[in-house]
């Protein structure tokens, strides 16, 4: 299978890198190493993008796979620090790529430092992306200072769905979760889960595979994930959405965030020089 890497210009001027492999097309921006688009079979999307998404230098991309580091939410130290930590809107050079008859696979590395003194010189990141008959990313942080450091963090991967409330996700039943919608309050997902409103929660202790499935269209993603505690389920509903500016009106209809985690209270330690990987693993009709 021939495989491509391509340093490209995305929109409003942003650097990208495009990877290819047979008929398969993704598209990663250097802002935030954020992968936007997945084309399995090079037509039919399977990441959501906001229609309002904003491609500008310093703005956090809506949709795709954002990645929250090296905190998930809100900050869990002092002072009002960004939600989602600052990897998002950092600055990645691609540091490495190969392309073979099996994969084409990227890896890029944060270059920009923290815009938080506290947060400088004290973790590196680098991100692989690889593109086969599934999609693949990881997240490698690694401690390159002398103390021992907390790390969160998230894939806040937004998939692309014919209707969200036909969605079903069997593994999340029986699992318990913090909601966040009611105070992030523990429960257990008796029932099959289904989305019906504003939806945000975190589901503990995950299997490793769970699949988003709609029966309508007879579409199933295999989720595979490694290295994370959590797994974030997350629909803003309408009037969230319109509280957004970047994210359109209707569009949480035809949306679903599924996210491998470390989240709230579920942070790594990781010692000097010590690193962690965190991951995901998405195929189609597996």
């Amino acid at each position: 299978m021939k495989s491509t890497v391509k340093r490209v210009t995305g929109k409003n001027d942003q650097l990208a890198v495009d990877l290819g492999f047979g008929s398969a097309r993704a598209r990663v921006y250097f802002q935030g190493a954020h992968i936007t688009s997945w084309k399995p079979d090079g037509n039919t999307e399977v990441l959501w993008l906001s229609d309002n998404a904003n491609f500008s230098p310093g703005k956090a991309i809506r949709g795709g796979i954002p990645i929250c580091w090296p905190w998930f939410g809100g900050y869990w130290g002092e002072g009002n620090l960004s939600q989602h930590g600052f990897a998002r809107t950092a600055e990645f050079e691609l540091i490495d790529y190969e392309k073979t008859e099996f994969f084409a696979r990227a890896r890029l590395r944060m270059v920009s430092d923290s815009p938080y003194p506290e947060w400088q010189n004290c973790l590196a990141l680098e991100v692989e992306i690889c593109l086969s008959e599934s999609l693949q990313v990881e997240l490698i942080t690694t401690n390159i200072s002398d103390k021992t450091i907390e790390v969160g963090a998230a894939l806040h991967t937004y998939y692309q769905v014919n209707e969200v409330t036909q969605v079903e996700i069997p593994e999340l039943k029986g699992l318990r979760f913090k909601d966040k919608v009611q105070g992030f309050k523990i429960f257990s997902q008796d029932k099959k889960f289904s989305v019906y409103g504003e939806t945000d929660r975190v589901f503990l202790n995950p299997p490793n595979t769970v699949h988003l499935i709609e029966p309508k269209i007879n579409r199933t993603l295999a989720i595979e994930s490694w290295g994370n505690t959590d797994l974030v389920v997350w629909n803003p509903w309408a009037e969230n959405a319109k509280n957004m500016a970047d994210f359109d009106d209707h569009g949480y209809r035809n949306m679903i965030c599924v996210e491998p985690a470390n989240a709230l209270d579920n942070r790594v330690f990781l010692r000097p020089e010590a690193s962690f990987r965190l991951g995901n693993k998405i195929s189609v009709n597996p």
